[in-house]
């Protein structure tokens, strides 16, 4: 099961870094906001939907596999 879970981790993981590196190659004040400001990915997210919608549901799967695992795990 821990194996799973390291699994989602990663899917997790690849979704979020490759939303980074999509938002970093708009600006660098996109991407530092991004980080830093609240609200702002989904700002983003609903302003550059088109680019950003695979990353965004490969994150999302790898958050909901988690959230599956630790729900079962407890």
């Amino acid at each position: 099961m821990e194996f799973v879970l390291f699994l989602f981790m990663g899917v997790m993981i690849t979704g979020g870094i490759w939303m980074i590196l999509k938002v970093s190659k708009d600006s660098t004040k996109a991407m530092l906001a991004w980080l830093f400001v609240p609200f702002y990915r989904i700002i983003y997210l609903s302003g550059h939907w088109n680019e950003m919608k695979k990353p965004f549901y490969i994150w999302l799967a790898g958050t909901v596999g988690i959230v599956i695992i630790a729900v079962r795990l407890s």
